[in-house]
Protein backbone atom coordinates (compact mmCIF):
# COMPACT_ATOMS: atom_id res chain seq x y z
CA UNK A 1 0.00 0.00 0.00
CA UNK A 2 2.58 2.68 0.93
CA UNK A 3 4.63 1.27 -1.84
CA UNK A 4 1.34 2.37 -4.40
CA UNK A 5 1.11 5.62 -2.75
CA UNK A 6 4.52 6.56 -2.97
CA UNK A 7 4.13 5.20 -6.77
CA UNK A 8 1.44 7.97 -7.10
CA UNK A 9 3.30 10.81 -4.99
CA UNK A 10 6.36 10.22 -7.63
CA UNK A 11 3.68 10.23 -10.94
CA UNK A 12 2.39 13.83 -9.63
CA UNK A 13 5.49 15.38 -9.44
CA UNK A 14 7.16 14.10 -12.37
CA UNK A 15 3.27 15.30 -13.96
CA UNK A 16 3.54 18.80 -12.62
CA UNK A 17 7.57 19.00 -14.13
CA UNK A 18 6.00 18.59 -17.42
CA UNK A 19 3.17 20.93 -16.89
CA UNK A 20 5.93 23.36 -16.09
CA UNK A 21 8.20 22.92 -18.99
CA UNK A 22 5.07 23.52 -21.02
CA UNK A 23 3.86 26.30 -19.46
CA UNK A 24 7.46 27.76 -19.48
CA UNK A 25 8.26 26.95 -23.07
CA UNK A 26 4.59 28.22 -23.97
CA UNK A 27 5.81 31.78 -22.47
CA UNK A 28 8.83 32.21 -24.13
CA UNK A 29 6.82 31.46 -27.16
CA UNK A 30 4.53 34.46 -26.79
CA UNK A 31 7.00 36.73 -25.61
CA UNK A 32 9.14 35.81 -29.02
CA UNK A 33 5.81 36.01 -30.76
CA UNK A 34 5.52 39.72 -29.02
CA UNK A 35 9.17 40.46 -29.83
CA UNK A 36 8.76 39.94 -33.31
CA UNK A 37 5.76 41.55 -33.98
CA UNK A 38 6.38 44.93 -32.54
CA UNK A 39 4.17 46.60 -34.66
CA UNK A 40 0.68 46.14 -34.11
CA UNK A 41 -2.47 46.26 -37.04
CA UNK A 42 -3.57 49.73 -35.99
CA UNK A 43 0.07 51.43 -35.79
CA UNK A 44 0.94 50.29 -39.89
CA UNK A 45 2.07 53.96 -41.05
CA UNK A 46 3.58 56.04 -43.63
CA UNK A 47 5.45 59.15 -42.96
CA UNK A 48 7.56 61.59 -45.23
CA UNK A 49 10.25 63.43 -43.37
CA UNK A 50 11.60 65.18 -46.07
CA UNK A 51 10.89 67.44 -48.02
CA UNK A 52 9.66 69.59 -44.70
CA UNK A 53 6.14 72.08 -45.27
CA UNK A 54 7.76 74.59 -43.15
CA UNK A 55 10.74 75.34 -45.47
CA UNK A 56 10.24 75.81 -49.82
CA UNK A 57 11.44 73.04 -51.62
CA UNK A 58 14.04 75.51 -53.99
CA UNK A 59 14.86 73.91 -57.44
CA UNK A 60 16.84 75.57 -60.45
CA UNK A 61 14.66 73.96 -62.99
CA UNK A 62 12.36 71.14 -63.59
CA UNK A 63 14.89 68.89 -64.33
CA UNK A 64 16.54 69.36 -60.88
CA UNK A 65 16.46 66.45 -58.97
CA UNK A 66 15.11 66.40 -55.09
CA UNK A 67 14.89 63.51 -52.58
CA UNK A 68 11.09 62.32 -50.72
CA UNK A 69 12.32 60.13 -47.84
CA UNK A 70 10.30 58.67 -45.32
CA UNK A 71 9.44 55.47 -43.08
CA UNK A 72 6.67 52.67 -43.50
CA UNK A 73 5.98 51.52 -39.91
CA UNK A 74 6.28 47.49 -40.29
CA UNK A 75 7.38 44.19 -38.69
CA UNK A 76 10.19 42.40 -40.32
CA UNK A 77 8.54 39.90 -41.94
CA UNK A 78 6.17 42.19 -43.63
CA UNK A 79 6.45 42.68 -47.14
CA UNK A 80 6.01 45.78 -48.99
CA UNK A 81 4.11 44.63 -52.12
CA UNK A 82 3.84 48.42 -53.92
CA UNK A 83 4.68 52.51 -52.67
CA UNK A 84 3.56 55.19 -55.01
CA UNK A 85 4.45 58.89 -54.66
CA UNK A 86 1.83 61.24 -56.02
CA UNK A 87 2.27 65.50 -56.56
CA UNK A 88 -0.26 67.12 -57.58
CA UNK A 89 -2.28 65.01 -59.99
CA UNK A 90 0.35 63.10 -61.08
CA UNK A 91 1.36 59.40 -59.69
CA UNK A 92 4.43 57.00 -59.91
CA UNK A 93 4.01 53.69 -58.62
CA UNK A 94 6.02 51.01 -58.27
CA UNK A 95 5.96 47.48 -57.10
CA UNK A 96 7.84 44.77 -55.99
CA UNK A 97 9.09 43.33 -59.51
CA UNK A 98 10.24 46.79 -60.93
CA UNK A 99 13.82 47.21 -61.19
CA UNK A 100 13.74 50.31 -58.94
CA UNK A 101 12.13 49.10 -56.49
CA UNK A 102 14.90 48.03 -54.14
CA UNK A 103 16.82 51.42 -54.82
CA UNK A 104 13.66 53.22 -53.08
CA UNK A 105 12.65 50.37 -49.93
CA UNK A 106 15.53 50.49 -47.59
CA UNK A 107 16.31 47.04 -45.39
CA UNK A 108 14.06 47.01 -42.44
CA UNK A 109 15.93 48.24 -39.19
CA UNK A 110 14.07 48.97 -35.53
CA UNK A 111 9.75 48.92 -36.99
CA UNK A 112 10.61 50.43 -39.80
CA UNK A 113 11.18 50.21 -43.39
CA UNK A 114 12.87 53.25 -44.81
CA UNK A 115 12.26 54.64 -48.53
CA UNK A 116 13.34 57.31 -50.48
CA UNK A 117 12.18 58.80 -53.94
CA UNK A 118 14.71 60.59 -56.11
CA UNK A 119 12.72 62.89 -58.60
CA UNK A 120 12.47 65.64 -60.72
CA UNK A 121 9.16 68.49 -60.92
CA UNK A 122 9.27 67.28 -64.58
CA UNK A 123 8.80 63.27 -63.72
CA UNK A 124 5.20 65.03 -62.43
CA UNK A 125 4.58 67.05 -65.37
CA UNK A 126 5.18 70.33 -63.17
CA UNK A 127 6.95 73.23 -65.28
CA UNK A 128 9.87 75.85 -64.07
CA UNK A 129 7.10 78.46 -64.50
CA UNK A 130 4.71 76.92 -61.87
CA UNK A 131 5.69 77.79 -59.04
CA UNK A 132 3.55 77.42 -56.21
CA UNK A 133 2.42 74.64 -53.62
CA UNK A 134 1.84 71.09 -54.23
CA UNK A 135 0.45 68.06 -52.11
CA UNK A 136 2.70 65.25 -51.68
CA UNK A 137 1.35 61.82 -50.85
CA UNK A 138 3.05 58.70 -50.41
CA UNK A 139 1.35 55.34 -49.99
CA UNK A 140 2.19 51.91 -49.51
CA UNK A 141 0.82 48.11 -49.20
CA UNK A 142 1.53 45.96 -46.70
CA UNK A 143 1.41 42.32 -46.84
CA UNK A 144 1.27 40.93 -43.02
CA UNK A 145 0.42 37.71 -44.03
CA UNK A 146 -0.20 37.01 -39.98
CA UNK A 147 -1.12 33.30 -39.32
CA UNK A 148 -1.28 32.25 -42.78
CA UNK A 149 -4.26 34.49 -43.09
CA UNK A 150 -3.02 37.23 -45.91
CA UNK A 151 -3.80 40.63 -44.49
CA UNK A 152 -3.65 43.75 -46.34
CA UNK A 153 -2.46 47.03 -44.98
CA UNK A 154 -3.06 50.36 -46.66
CA UNK A 155 -1.34 52.85 -44.97
CA UNK A 156 0.01 56.85 -46.62
CA UNK A 157 0.86 60.56 -46.08
CA UNK A 158 0.51 63.46 -47.09
CA UNK A 159 2.28 67.04 -47.15
CA UNK A 160 1.76 70.37 -48.71
CA UNK A 161 4.87 72.00 -50.16
CA UNK A 162 5.86 74.83 -51.63
CA UNK A 163 7.79 74.68 -54.72
CA UNK A 164 10.09 77.34 -55.83
CA UNK A 165 11.64 77.66 -58.85
CA UNK A 166 15.19 79.41 -60.24
CA UNK A 167 16.96 78.73 -57.60
CA UNK A 168 20.53 79.35 -57.52
CA UNK A 169 22.42 76.49 -56.08
CA UNK A 170 25.68 77.44 -53.95
CA UNK A 171 28.60 75.06 -54.83
CA UNK A 172 31.75 75.67 -52.87
CA UNK A 173 34.80 73.23 -51.87
CA UNK A 174 36.68 73.50 -48.59
CA UNK A 175 40.05 72.06 -47.36
CA UNK A 176 39.37 71.80 -43.29
CA UNK A 177 42.51 69.89 -42.31
CA UNK A 178 45.42 71.03 -42.77
CA UNK A 179 45.28 74.79 -42.92
CA UNK A 180 47.03 77.22 -45.28
CA UNK A 181 50.87 77.76 -44.37
CA UNK A 182 50.71 75.07 -41.52
CA UNK A 183 54.25 73.42 -40.57
CA UNK A 184 54.22 69.63 -40.60
CA UNK A 185 56.18 68.62 -37.95
CA UNK A 186 57.25 64.53 -37.85
CA UNK A 187 60.20 62.88 -36.16
CA UNK A 188 60.19 59.80 -38.74
CA UNK A 189 58.49 59.78 -42.20
CA UNK A 190 56.02 57.38 -43.31
CA UNK A 191 53.49 58.97 -40.59
CA UNK A 192 50.06 59.87 -41.96
CA UNK A 193 48.80 63.17 -42.19
CA UNK A 194 44.89 63.62 -42.74
CA UNK A 195 43.48 65.84 -45.39
CA UNK A 196 39.83 66.47 -44.56
CA UNK A 197 37.40 69.22 -46.46
CA UNK A 198 33.94 69.21 -47.60
CA UNK A 199 32.17 69.92 -50.95
CA UNK A 200 28.67 71.87 -51.17
CA UNK A 201 26.22 71.27 -54.25
CA UNK A 202 22.49 70.91 -55.09
CA UNK A 203 20.26 68.34 -53.99
CA UNK A 204 20.08 65.22 -56.85
CA UNK A 205 23.74 66.68 -58.58
CA UNK A 206 26.38 63.67 -59.07
CA UNK A 207 29.64 63.63 -57.79
CA UNK A 208 31.77 62.38 -60.42
CA UNK A 209 35.46 62.39 -59.46
CA UNK A 210 37.16 63.62 -56.65
CA UNK A 211 40.52 63.76 -56.34
CA UNK A 212 44.06 65.23 -54.57
CA UNK A 213 46.90 66.49 -55.69
CA UNK A 214 49.74 67.09 -53.66
CA UNK A 215 52.59 68.85 -55.29
CA UNK A 216 56.38 69.08 -53.85
CA UNK A 217 57.00 72.26 -54.56
CA UNK A 218 61.08 72.21 -54.06
CA UNK A 219 61.26 68.65 -54.69
CA UNK A 220 60.10 65.10 -56.94
CA UNK A 221 57.52 63.97 -53.95
CA UNK A 222 54.75 64.87 -56.11
CA UNK A 223 51.32 62.42 -55.23
CA UNK A 224 48.21 62.15 -56.74
CA UNK A 225 45.18 60.34 -54.50
CA UNK A 226 42.01 59.52 -56.25
CA UNK A 227 38.72 59.46 -53.92
CA UNK A 228 36.01 59.15 -56.83
CA UNK A 229 37.24 58.61 -60.44
CA UNK A 230 35.07 56.12 -62.00
CA UNK A 231 31.26 56.34 -63.00
CA UNK A 232 30.27 53.13 -60.52
CA UNK A 233 32.03 55.18 -57.24
CA UNK A 234 30.00 58.37 -58.28
CA UNK A 235 27.50 60.31 -55.15
CA UNK A 236 24.77 61.66 -55.51
CA UNK A 237 24.96 64.82 -53.57
CA UNK A 238 22.15 65.87 -50.82
CA UNK A 239 21.69 69.43 -49.12
CA UNK A 240 23.99 68.43 -46.50
CA UNK A 241 27.74 68.64 -47.22
CA UNK A 242 29.81 65.71 -48.21
CA UNK A 243 32.74 65.58 -46.28
CA UNK A 244 35.67 63.58 -47.34
CA UNK A 245 39.28 62.58 -46.12
CA UNK A 246 42.16 60.86 -47.19
CA UNK A 247 45.56 59.88 -45.75
CA UNK A 248 48.86 61.11 -47.36
CA UNK A 249 52.04 59.42 -46.26
CA UNK A 250 54.70 61.99 -45.24
CA UNK A 251 58.03 61.10 -47.23
CA UNK A 252 60.43 64.40 -47.89
CA UNK A 253 60.76 67.78 -46.16
CA UNK A 254 59.88 70.95 -48.17
CA UNK A 255 56.88 72.82 -49.35
CA UNK A 256 54.11 71.47 -50.61
CA UNK A 257 50.90 72.29 -52.26
CA UNK A 258 48.20 70.71 -51.60
CA UNK A 259 44.69 70.71 -54.51
CA UNK A 260 41.65 69.14 -54.22
CA UNK A 261 39.50 69.27 -57.53
CA UNK A 262 35.76 67.86 -57.56
CA UNK A 263 33.38 67.63 -60.76
CA UNK A 264 29.92 67.44 -60.46
CA UNK A 265 27.43 66.49 -63.11
CA UNK A 266 24.43 69.11 -62.48
CA UNK A 267 22.17 67.75 -65.20
CA UNK A 268 21.91 67.47 -68.92
CA UNK A 269 21.15 70.60 -69.78
CA UNK A 270 23.79 72.44 -68.07
CA UNK A 271 27.90 72.39 -68.05
CA UNK A 272 29.21 70.31 -65.24
CA UNK A 273 30.17 72.20 -62.27
CA UNK A 274 34.10 72.53 -61.47
CA UNK A 275 35.72 73.17 -57.94
CA UNK A 276 38.70 73.39 -56.45
CA UNK A 277 40.56 74.50 -52.96
CA UNK A 278 44.13 74.70 -52.41
CA UNK A 279 46.52 75.11 -49.32
CA UNK A 280 50.54 75.68 -48.81
CA UNK A 281 51.97 73.55 -46.03
CA UNK A 282 55.79 72.61 -44.87
CA UNK A 283 56.85 69.04 -44.02
CA UNK A 284 59.84 69.86 -41.23
CA UNK A 285 61.58 66.77 -39.87
CA UNK A 286 63.30 66.56 -36.72
CA UNK A 287 63.83 63.83 -35.19
CA UNK A 288 63.80 64.97 -31.44
CA UNK A 289 60.65 66.64 -32.45
CA UNK A 290 57.60 64.86 -29.73
CA UNK A 291 54.21 65.20 -31.17
CA UNK A 292 52.93 64.91 -27.34
CA UNK A 293 54.57 67.48 -25.79
CA UNK A 294 55.94 69.67 -28.62
CA UNK A 295 59.34 69.57 -27.33
CA UNK A 296 62.52 68.96 -29.38
CA UNK A 297 65.74 68.65 -28.00
CA UNK A 298 68.35 70.55 -29.99
CA UNK A 299 71.49 69.34 -29.22
CA UNK A 300 71.18 65.93 -31.15
CA UNK A 301 69.97 67.71 -34.03
CA UNK A 302 73.81 69.35 -35.59
CA UNK A 303 75.35 65.60 -36.36
CA UNK A 304 72.31 64.79 -38.59
CA UNK A 305 71.91 68.06 -39.84
CA UNK A 306 74.20 67.14 -43.24
CA UNK A 307 73.30 63.84 -43.85
CA UNK A 308 70.12 63.38 -45.88
CA UNK A 309 67.47 60.77 -44.96
CA UNK A 310 66.75 57.44 -46.98
CA UNK A 311 63.71 58.95 -48.46
CA UNK A 312 65.64 61.90 -49.52
CA UNK A 313 68.42 58.95 -50.49
CA UNK A 314 65.57 56.87 -52.71
CA UNK A 315 64.46 59.76 -54.36
CA UNK A 316 68.41 60.36 -55.82
CA UNK A 317 68.88 56.89 -56.63
CA UNK A 318 65.79 56.56 -58.16
CA UNK A 319 66.48 59.06 -60.56
CA UNK A 320 69.54 58.51 -61.46
CA UNK A 321 68.34 54.69 -62.25
CA UNK A 322 65.60 56.37 -64.48
CA UNK A 323 62.58 55.28 -62.25
CA UNK A 324 59.20 57.82 -61.26
CA UNK A 325 58.53 57.64 -57.48
CA UNK A 326 55.81 55.57 -57.63
CA UNK A 327 56.42 52.42 -59.60
CA UNK A 328 53.46 49.71 -60.92
CA UNK A 329 50.77 51.68 -58.49
CA UNK A 330 53.48 51.57 -55.46
CA UNK A 331 55.33 54.63 -53.85
CA UNK A 332 58.49 53.60 -53.38
CA UNK A 333 59.77 56.36 -51.53
CA UNK A 334 56.60 56.49 -49.09
CA UNK A 335 57.66 52.04 -48.95
CA UNK A 336 61.54 53.39 -48.01
CA UNK A 337 59.89 55.46 -45.33
CA UNK A 338 58.01 53.37 -43.79
CA UNK A 339 60.75 50.41 -43.33
CA UNK A 340 62.81 53.15 -41.38
CA UNK A 341 63.45 52.88 -37.90
CA UNK A 342 64.40 54.60 -35.24
CA UNK A 343 66.52 57.77 -35.43
CA UNK A 344 66.08 57.48 -39.46
CA UNK A 345 68.47 53.94 -38.93
CA UNK A 346 67.56 52.24 -42.24
CA UNK A 347 68.17 47.96 -42.44
CA UNK A 348 70.13 48.67 -39.05
CA UNK A 349 72.69 51.08 -40.45
CA UNK A 350 72.93 54.84 -39.28
CA UNK A 351 72.71 57.73 -41.48
CA UNK A 352 75.83 58.97 -40.20
CA UNK A 353 77.47 55.69 -42.13
CA UNK A 354 76.91 57.65 -45.34
CA UNK A 355 78.02 54.46 -47.56
CA UNK A 356 76.64 51.45 -45.75
CA UNK A 357 73.48 53.73 -45.05
CA UNK A 358 72.90 53.95 -49.08
CA UNK A 359 73.96 50.81 -50.01
CA UNK A 360 70.88 49.27 -47.81
CA UNK A 361 68.87 51.59 -49.50
CA UNK A 362 69.65 50.81 -52.69
CA UNK A 363 69.44 46.97 -51.99
CA UNK A 364 65.89 47.26 -50.38
CA UNK A 365 64.76 49.46 -53.66
CA UNK A 366 65.89 46.85 -56.49
CA UNK A 367 64.59 44.20 -54.29
CA UNK A 368 61.01 45.89 -54.39
CA UNK A 369 61.09 46.73 -57.83
CA UNK A 370 61.89 43.05 -58.61
CA UNK A 371 59.28 41.82 -56.53
CA UNK A 372 56.74 44.23 -58.46
CA UNK A 373 57.75 43.38 -61.99
CA UNK A 374 57.36 39.40 -60.59
CA UNK A 375 53.73 40.16 -59.63
CA UNK A 376 52.89 41.99 -63.06
CA UNK A 377 51.13 44.72 -61.28
CA UNK A 378 49.48 46.88 -64.13
CA UNK A 379 49.81 50.57 -63.83
CA UNK A 380 47.77 52.67 -61.66
CA UNK A 381 45.17 54.33 -64.68
CA UNK A 382 45.46 57.81 -64.65
CA UNK A 383 49.04 58.14 -63.22
CA UNK A 384 50.79 59.54 -65.65
CA UNK A 385 54.27 59.17 -63.45
CA UNK A 386 53.65 54.88 -64.40
CA UNK A 387 54.25 55.38 -67.86
CA UNK A 388 57.41 53.88 -69.61
CA UNK A 389 58.54 52.13 -66.36
CA UNK A 390 59.43 49.32 -68.04
CA UNK A 391 61.16 46.50 -66.91
CA UNK A 392 64.78 47.20 -69.29
CA UNK A 393 65.35 50.13 -67.08
CA UNK A 394 68.86 49.47 -65.24
CA UNK A 395 69.06 49.14 -61.98
CA UNK A 396 72.22 51.19 -60.88
CA UNK A 397 73.88 49.26 -63.28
Amino acid sequence: MCYVALCCLKGCDLLKRIIAMFLSTMLILMMSAFAFAAVDSDEYEVVITAPEEDEPLALVNEDDKFFVTGYIMANDDDIIEWIELRIGNETLAFDEDDDEFDDIIGEWDDDKFSFKFVVSPDDFDIEDDEDGEYDFQVSADVNTDKDSNIEQELTSDEKTIDMEFDHTADYALWITSPDDGDDIMTDSWGKDVTIKGWIQADEGDMLESLRIEIEHLDGDADEVINIIDASDDSVMMSNEKFEFEADWDLSEEGDFEITVFARIDVDEDVDDEVLRDEVTVEVIYDEDYDDDEDEDDDDKDEAMDNHPAAPAIANKLLKDWGYANRYRGTNLISEVAKFMGPNTDFDGESKLDAEDYEDAIEAFLKDRIDELDDMDVPAAPGNSANKGNGKDKDKGK
